[in-house]
């Protein structure tokens, strides 16, 4: 399928803002209210899928990148602390103090195999468990938990170009008997992906390519709660888009790949092979959210830089 009329950067994302669109239209269908963003859902079962906000204005942020979750006055940030390659969730509980008077922030290690180097940010949603349990204590009750997600990107520069893949990691925060937080690794998924190569090097090569002298692979996928869901757990669905400029030229090997293009060529095409949809359901056999069936490797798009 080749898309005409796309501007040539945001490929993927813009064929995102339309699944999303979609997405929160059903949403809306099913729930009423009305959502806090695009990004803003809720299941079946009550669990829902919300944007995170700044600190309140009564509050001082430890970062400029803490983020808090709308109505729990509980903030998170991402630290990476000297000598170690592990990250660690700050979380900030605005109602439990210290004998100082301030409140308590307690550093979680977060399990995952992002690269030393790989920048870490918050995933920009949180998934709240179901209204039903906010008359209950927080404190030791396993009905209390949310889903706090962690994006890492790495990052390379090539000669006259560039790639970036990012992973997002997504954990169950809950508090114990004491009032601590701990966070479990549920998932690991791709999030997205930027190629860019450049492929000349004289007026040649330009004249051969019909000026399109960097070969892009883009992919970008998201996550998003599954409205229909009325079970206990969230039910995510999992949606990845993935393209090619000029064409499908970047994908070709040998002659094809060497070919002259035309104007014809100078186009986002998507590719079918790497556009996919998938279920993500927790499986109690290995106490992880998983696809309902393997997802395609694209690592022409996924692969480390």
């Amino acid at each position: 399928m080749t898309i005409h009329g796309v501007a040539r950067t945001g490929f993927a994302r813009s064929l995102l803002a339309a699944a999303l669109a979609l997405g929160a239209a059903h949403a809306a269908a099913k729930n009423p209210a009305p959502p806090m963003s695009s990004f803003a859902m809720r299941d079946a079962a009550g669990h829902r899928q919300i944007p995170l906000e700044g600190v309140p204005d009564d509050v001082q942020p430890i970062s400029e990148s803490e983020r808090c979750v709308p109505g729990l006055r509980v903030c998170f940030s991402l630290t990476t602390p000297d000598g170690l390659d592990q990250r660690v969730l700050n979380v900030r509980d605005l109602d439990r103090l210290a004998d100082t008077g301030a409140p308590v922030v307690d550093a979680v290690p977060l399990q995952s195999d992002a690269h030393e180097n790989a920048v870490a940010r918050l995933w920009s949603l949180a998934v709240l468990s179901s209204p039903k349990t906010d008359d209950k204590p927080r404190n030791g009750n396993s009905d209390h938990w949310l889903l706090i997600g962690m994006l890492a990107t790495d990052s390379a520069m090539t000669s006259g170009g560039f790639e970036n893949v990012s992973r997002l990691w997504l954990y169950r925060v809950g508090w114990a008997g004491d009032g601590k937080p701990y966070a479990v690794q549920m998932l690991s998924v791709p999030s997205t992906a930027h190629r860019s190569t450049k492929v000349c090097f004289d007026a040649e090569d330009e004249q051969q390519r019909a000026g399109a002298c960097h070969d892009e692979l883009e992919y970008e996928a998201v996550l998003i709660l599954d409205p229909a869901n009325a079970s206990s757990l969230p039910v995510f669905d999992y949606r990845a888009f993935a393209g090619t400029y000029p064409n499908d030229i970047p994908l070709r090997s040998g002659e094809k790949a060497s070919a002259r293009l035309s104007k014809a060529d100078l186009v986002r095409r998507q590719d079918p092979d790497c556009t996919y949809r998938r279920k993500v359901a927790f499986n109690p056999a290995t106490a992880r959210y998983e696809f309902d069936r393997p997802g395609p490797a694209c690592d022409h798009y996924l692969s480390n830089p």
